[in-house]
């Protein structure tokens, strides 16, 4: 069959039937298209509520480290330095020797009295 042979009815009919044909098509790939949109907006919903979420959390643990900082910030300024450690070793090396001195000492008096009391007990 010709264009010629066709009349103008089924030439429209024809027509039509390839308009619907692609408008069908069109609609087919514009709702396939919606749908990996709407696919893609649910995911960019998720990912920005995940990374809200990751944003918060990372901002509390940021926070709780920065407390965690001050507090042994605060704990080692009370320390003593290597300064104040030389003076107490200083200190107790001082202590030491008079402990030694008065052991010494100590020792000198109970001789003392072992001997006195050896004497009046020999009377």
């Amino acid at each position: 069959m010709t264009p010629d042979d066709m009349s103008r009815y089924e030439l429209i009919i024809a027509i039509i039937a390839v308009v619907n044909i692609c408008i069908t098509i069109a609609v087919f790939w514009g709702n396939r298209s919606k749908a990996a949109s709407s696919r893609l907006d649910d995911m960019q919903t998720d990912v920005e509520a995940k990374l809200d979420r990751l944003g918060r959390e990372l901002r509390e643990a940021v926070t709780g480290h920065s407390m965690r900082l001050e507090r042994l910030d605060t704990h080692i300024s009370r320390m003593p330095s290597h300064s104040d450690l030389s003076q107490i070793y200083e200190q107790v090396n001082a202590v030491r020797e008079k402990v030694s001195s008065v052991q010494g000492q100590l020792t000198g008096i109970t001789d003392n009295l072992r001997l006195i009391t050896n004497k009046l007990l020999d009377e």
